[in-house]
């Protein structure tokens, strides 16, 4: 079946060229500097923070929005691209790595002023969110996982 199989009425209801979500954002967008590059970030609402770890590696914050801006209610939502994703820079540094990831992560809690957050991680963000608990346990309230890789070690 191709598009002109379909019927009109199908692609009169799709928007042309929509905007894309983060136009619509209305909290504050800004660029981080954790001293090797830049990372994009937009922070949303007031309450315990809460930081979002996308799926990848290569994806953007993007998807979120539509869910996680109802948590700006009663969190303080943090969306940001991982190095070298979305609009944030790519420095590699010593090399673009899991290890790397995680300490850019640290370096961005820091950037911003937060003692301690919930860690979200959807798909390999999951396994980032892992790594950076074990890592930096003293920074984490919490840990969620979204069909997440199963990062960490089991001992039976």
């Amino acid at each position: 079946m191709t598009r002109a199989d379909l019927p009109i009425e199908l692609f009169a209801q799709l928007p042309i060229n929509p905007p894309p979500l983060c136009e619509q954002f209305t909290g504050v967008k800004q660029k981080i500097d954790i001293g090797d590059c830049k990372i994009y970030c937009e922070i949303e609402g007031n309450g315990v923070p809460v930081v979002l770890l996308h799926g990848g590696p290569g994806a953007t914050h993007h998807y979120f929005h539509r869910s996680f801006s109802k948590a700006s209610k009663f969190a303080k939502v943090i969306y940001f691209d991982q190095r070298g994703c979305g609009s944030s820079e790519y420095n590699p540094g010593d090399g673009y790595s899991i290890s790397q990831a995680v300490d850019d992560l640290k370096k961005l809690k820091n950037s911003l002023g937060i003692k301690q957050w919930f860690v979200l991680g959807h798909s390999y963000g999951g396994l980032l969110a892992q790594r950076y608990a074990l890592k930096y346990p003293e920074g984490v309230l919490g840990l969620i996982l979204v069909c997440a890789e199963p990062g960490m070690s089991f001992f039976w």
